[in-house]
């Protein structure tokens, strides 16, 4: 195995870890949501909350997306 190939199976592992961790990021964003939705009552803007919330779920997805098409792409260019 060259450096070079190391180095790049090295990045696919870093992007498979990066892709974890979003999808655990997902989760808690989920959990949050539905904590604001059964609190609506109780907060000021509730949905101004749940955009927010939306929008980072909408980053962490579009992030996991790109980090699986980069890994994808290094895994074609090793085969």
């Amino acid at each position: 195995m060259t450096e070079h190939h190391s180095e790049v199976v090295a990045a696919i592992e870093h992007l498979g870890l990066r892709s974890g961790e979003g999808l655990s990021t997902l989760e808690l964003l989920r959990g949050y949501r539905e904590q604001v939705e059964a609190d609506a009552a109780g907060l000021e803007n509730p949905r101004a909350v749940v955009e927010y919330l939306d929008f980072f779920n909408d980053l962490v997805t579009r992030t996991i997306n790109e980090c699986e098409r980069i890994a994808a792409g290094l895994r074609q260019g090793i085969s």
